[in-house]
């Protein structure tokens, strides 16, 4: 059960759990359990009952590495909810389709319990690992890089690189580095006279096109127009 909305609480082996928005918990059903909202509250939820061989054998490993009832946040989980319901609700749904769109919910529990079991028994290397995304986002402004050269930095292979940046910071490392490189380019606007088409360069984007492609789509406005604007606003 994933939390779009408000608070949910669900109880079952003598545990109480309260899962709030951006949250879910992955619990067994075969046991005795209750679920029920926060009195007050508008709330709203995505649910789905899994069963099957498949679906078992990977609860039972969800279980070994975290007991259930399992509680995560996971932007991750919402969507693969919201892509079996809309899939679902078009009409009959294909058999295989579906069965791989139920194996995928699994898999992201899986995932995240692995990761839940990592923190327990590594709580000091998440500080480690922060510090050194941080250091590879700020070492690659001035540097043309994807998301391979981000991983490599931290000595991670691509996939699991991204994941746990997502996890920690809410946004994928690509993104982050994008913001940071438009943020360093506004300070250039602002107190520098490069034309834009050196500060795109010097921030190694690909073309002068695709440098305003990026920043108008983070401030609304060309990197040209940002510059009249703000110079303009600080003459006043």
């Amino acid at each position: 059960m994933y939390v779009e909305e408000g608070v949910l609480f669900h109880e079952q082996n003598g545990k109480k759990f309260r899962i709030v928005q951006g949250e879910y918990v992955f619990a067994d059903l075969k046991f005795p359990h209750k679920y029920y909202f926060e009195p007050g509250t508008l709330s709203k939820i995505y649910w789905s009952h899994l069963n099957g061989g498949v679906v078992e054998e990977a609860a039972k490993r969800a279980n070994a590495l975290c007991p259930l009832p399992f509680q995560a946040r996971s932007s991750q989980m919402r969507k693969r909810l919201i892509e079996c319901f809309s899939f679902v609700q078009e009409g009959e749904p294909e058999e295989f389709s579906l069965s791989q769109m139920l194996y995928g919910i699994m898999l992201t529990v899986l995932q995240d319990c692995r990761e839940a079991q990592y923190k327990k028994g590594n709580p000091g290397e998440w500080e480690e690992f922060d510090q050194k995304a941080e250091e590879a986002i700020q070492r690659h402004i001035y540097r043309s890089a994807d998301l391979e050269s981000l991983a490599a930095f931290v000595n991670m292979s691509k996939y699991h690189f991204c994941r746990l940046y997502h996890s920690r910071f809410g946004v994928s490392p690509v993104k982050r580095l994008m913001q940071e490189k438009v943020r360093t380019a506004q300070l250039h606007l602002l107190y520098t006279n490069d034309k834009v088409e050196s500060i795109g360069e010097q921030l190694a984007f690909s073309s002068v096109s695709y440098f305003s492609k990026v920043f108008k789509a983070q401030t609304g406005l060309s990197p040209a127009k940002y510059r009249e604007l703000m110079r303009h606003t600080q003459e006043r």
